[in-house]
C-alpha cells in the first residue's frame, strides 16, 4: 500500500522490518522470506537505489538457484525444509 501511495521511505522501512522477521522465523530459504526479499528489491528499484536493488536481486537469484532449493520449487513443494 505504502508503494503505490509513494511513500518509498517508510515502504522500505516496512519491507526491511518485514523481511528481517521472514529470515529469523522462517529462515532465508522460505517462499514467504524470498517474496519480501523482492518487494524491497522493488521499493529499492522505485527509490533510485539501483546499486543495493541490484546487489540484493543477485543474492535472490542466488539463493533461489541453489539445486536443493531449485528442485523444492519446481516441483512445488514450498513446505519441505
Amino acid at each position: 500500500v505504502l508503494d503505490r501511495q509513494v511513500k518509498y521511505e517508510e515502504a522500505e522501512k516496512m519491507h526491511r522490518q518485514a523481511l528481517q522477521l521472514f529470515e529469523k522465523v522462517l529462515g532465508k530459504e522460505h517462499p514467504s522470506t524470498l517474496s519480501s526479499m523482492g518487494n524491497l528489491v522493488g521499493v529499492l528499484n522505485d527509490q533510485g537505489k539501483y546499486k543495493e536493488a541490484e546487489q540484493m536481486l543477485d543474492s535472490l537469484e542466488f539463493i533461489i538457484w541453489e539445486p536443493k532449493l531449485f528442485q523444492r520449487f519446481r516441483w512445488g513443494h514450498y513446505d519441505i525444509y
